[in-house]
């Protein structure tokens, strides 16, 4: 043809498409300013062979997007008012013949952008106006609410997911805010909103998806590389170009194969996808499904198992899809379907699962064995391999609770602990069912706990009087009928504090050996009756040391160094046995008067805790609480001399130093440190017995003095202090004590 070069022609850079000459070029949609600037582009080029074929051809494609036949047609057309026919067959012969077009440099950015605008969504196909494809997520155009059973309701603007199509129905949709499912119709379903990818479509290649030094190449479809010259001509000025091949429809290589487990044991699903290297896992959708699970409009297409609880679902990187059913049960007996799907296609691939040793069937009536006063082994018949739950009911209350933790029992056996000697009992065993229901046995023959402890407590002990009364406890004075010794027993309520906490006391105490600490001596539980556990401890036959102070008109501050000595000398063994005591305060302190000479006595352990655990223990009384305590910080054996610095500062002057009108006043110079030495009440005192409160009353715990450097002091170790101390403000003190006592007792109560 007259015009074009006399070199080869270049080989064809795009495949000839029979059925939309034109298609590549991007003439579908186009808006008029642009078709106008790439009519003018092409009149005004300067190689006459583009402008040629452009400027007629294209004027008429673009006037008249239609098929090929429609080309074939004006082609055919004599009468043609934009091209002679001889023109128009020429330029026709170069539009779907883009050999013999050789394309100027100028006009690349131009052509990439006819290439990249050809890849756009063609709206108004037929193909994509049909249905929607499962797996697009689609906005809704319109609020709808349901009317008829299994429809769901939607506001204007959510999107849902398509997850199958009925014609009488609609589409069945998942919802992604709620994951709840439902029918919506056709029309009110967004259809252009997901577009299937056009095959053989022209897109840009990204730089940053290439190898360095390659520029210019594209892989042909038989996996070689071709090097299309005009692209290398032009590649610093243009961007490179790939044909995408069409994105295979899913297809599993390993289908499902039918299955059984057993009752309250494990299921396995599996199945294999085919993988190639034109399509990635991530582009595939896998769903399970289990068809006819509930019965309402959305079973249909089944019910979408999840991830979570009982369920494992995951898709390995080889293809193979999975699901692992725990615990199964013989409702999870059906079908189970796998869909994997992407946006060309979708593959579905179904299974029986079986479920064998049904555990409908109720438990048989367990049997029971008494073991001791507190624990009773309960015996059944069953399955082994499956999974119980047991109750007990007590005959005082009559309704059923779970026996320890809601934990499932495994095995036909179990050791109940912990039970209340003296009550009857009776034990049910229970199956669990999916779904949360339980399906119960005939309970067993009541039985009743021993009461060892009791029996051996009355055969033991006489009670006689009351001594005294505390927050969790009673205090009263018994005789061994043995030995005709008497004792104190301390009766602890079971509703105020545990077992455990009682066996603790018990044994901290029990271990202890000091002339100015109260022994240990025997422990019962439920003892004399049930819920109140006895501790025997020894009897102090005198009163509280302030007590017995507050008896005599005066006493001297030799006297307090008399008393002190031997509670520093109590706290000193204890800090070195590593018990922290934490309760020193004046209802603790008693005075054994049957000897000769009064001895101290340190009593009531309730608070005593092991002083490696550093415990966190709230106040057992502001009034003698150290900072640390107030704070809720870690107690340690400086907690205790803060406390002997209180009783102290009491005992010189029978005021609390740090009391207010109110707790937080009182919390406040507690962590201020604020008190003082009133010279009216300290100023016969000795410097050194200030000084040694000084030391004590410190925030800082490790900056207190302790027990053996206390009893090391100049206070200790000087001349005899004959000062006189009046017992007025120590009565007034204590009468103040007793009513705070009382009110706690009844509070408590």
């Amino acid at each position: 043809m007259k015009g074009l070069p006399s070199a080869p022609a270049p080989p064809p850079l795009f495949p000839i498409i029979t059925s939309k000459p034109l298609n590549f070029i991007g003439t579908k949609h186009i808006p008029t300013s642009i078709k106008n600037k790439r009519l003018v582009k092409a009149k005004n080029s300067s190689t006459p062979e583009l402008s040629s074929v452009w400027n007629p051809s294209l004027k008429k494609s673009l006037s008249h997007p239609t098929t090929h036949s429609a080309h074939k047609d004006a082609r055919a057309d004599k009468t043609s008012t934009t091209a002679s026919p001889t023109l128009a067959d020429s330029s026709f012969n170069h539009a779907t013949n883009p050999t013999s077009v050789p394309v100027s440099p100028s006009d690349d950015k131009n052509i990439t952008r006819r290439w990249s605008e050809a890849s756009s969504p063609h709206v108004g196909d037929s193909s994509t106006a049909s249905l929607i494809p499962p797996g697009s997520v689609v906005k809704v155009l319109a609020e709808f609410r349901a009317l008829r059973p299994g429809e769901l309701v939607a506001n204007k603007g959510e999107s849902v997911q398509i997850v199958a199509y009925n014609p009488q129905r609609g589409y069945l949709v998942l919802r992604q805010s709620d994951a709840e499912e439902g029918w919506l119709p056709a029309h009110v379903l967004a259809h252009q909103a997901v577009v299937a990818r056009k095959p053989w479509s022209f897109r840009f290649r990204k730089p940053s998806f290439s190898g360095g030094g390659r520029r210019g190449e594209r892989r042909s479809f038989d996996g070689g590389l071709n090097t299309s010259p005009l692209l290398s001509q032009n590649s610093k000025q243009s961007d490179r170009f790939i044909l995408e091949c069409p994105l295979p429809a899913p297809e599993f290589q390993e289908v499902l194969s039918n299955t059984s487990a057993l009752c309250s044991g494990r299921a396995e699903l599996r199945c294999k996808l085919s993988c190639s290297a034109s399509c990635e896992m991530t582009d595939v959708s896998v769903t399970w499904r289990r068809l006819g699970f509930h019965k309402s409009a959305a079973s249909e297409a089944g019910t979408i198992i999840r991830h979570g609880e009982r369920y494992i679902v995951g898709t390995m990187d080889d293809g193979t899809c999975y699901l692992v059913i725990e615990n199964c049960q013989p409702s999870d007996t059906g079908e189970y379907t796998c869909t994997a799907c992407n946006e060309t296609g979708s593959a579905t691939t179904s299974a029986y699962l079986t479920v064998s040793g049904s555990p409908f069937n109720p438990p048989s009536q367990p049997h029971v064995q008494v073991l001791n006063s507190k624990s009773i082994l309960v015996q059944w018949e069953g399955e082994a391999c499956g999974h119980f739950l047991l109750e007990c009911s007590r005959h005082q209350f009559g309704d059923w609770v779970p026996v320890g933790s809601t934990t499932k029992v495994q095995g036909l056996s179990h050791v109940v602990d912990g039970l209340t000697p003296g009550e009857t009992y009776s034990f049910r065993v229970l199956s669990p069912l999916y779904g949360g229901a339980k399906i119960a046995g005939l309970p067993s023959s009541p039985v009743a706990t021993p009461l060892a402890d009791a029996s051996r407590f009355r055969h033991r002990y006489q009670e006689l009087e009351e001594l005294g009364l505390g927050r969790f406890a009673v205090v009263r004075k018994a005789r061994d009928r043995g030995t005709s010794q008497e004792v104190a027993v301390k009766q602890v309520s079971c509703r105020r504090q545990c077992h455990s906490a009682t066996h603790a006391e018990y044994s901290l105490m029990a271990q202890l050996h000091h002339v100015n600490v109260v022994r240990a001596l025997a422990l019962f539980d439920n003892a004399p009756q049930l819920g109140t556990d006895s501790i025997v401890i020894e009897l102090v036959n005198g009163p509280l040391l302030f007590t017995f102070l507050c008896n005599q008109e005066e006493y001297s501050e030799d006297t307090v160094c008399y008393y002190m000595k031997q509670l520093l000398s109590a706290l000193d063994y204890l800090h070195n046995q590593n018990i922290v005591y934490l309760d020193i305060k004046p209802e603790n302190v008693m005075v054994d008067v049957t000897g000769a000479n009064p001895v101290l006595k340190l009593v009531d352990f309730g608070d005593a805790v092991c002083a490696k655990e550093f415990e966190v223990l709230p106040p057992a009384n502001v009034e003698f609480a150290a900072p640390e305590t107030v704070l809720g910080q870690p107690t340690s054996c400086h907690t205790d001399m803060w406390g002997v610095g209180v009783f102290l500062y009491v005992f010189f002057s029978g005021l609390s130093p740090f009391l207010d009108d109110s707790l937080e006043e009182t919390t406040t110079n507690i962590l201020k440190c604020d008190f003082c030495f009133p010279h009216e009440y300290f100023g016969d005192l000795s410097n050194e017995g200030k000084d040694l409160v000084s030391q004590l009353l410190l925030a800082t715990p490790s900056q207190r003095a302790g027990a053996s450097h206390c009893l090391n002091s100049a206070w200790f170790t000087d001349v005899q202090r004959f000062n006189v101390i009046p017992t007025a403000r120590l009565v007034s003190f204590m009468e103040r004590r007793k009513s705070l006592s009382r009110s706690l007792i009844a509070s408590a109560s």
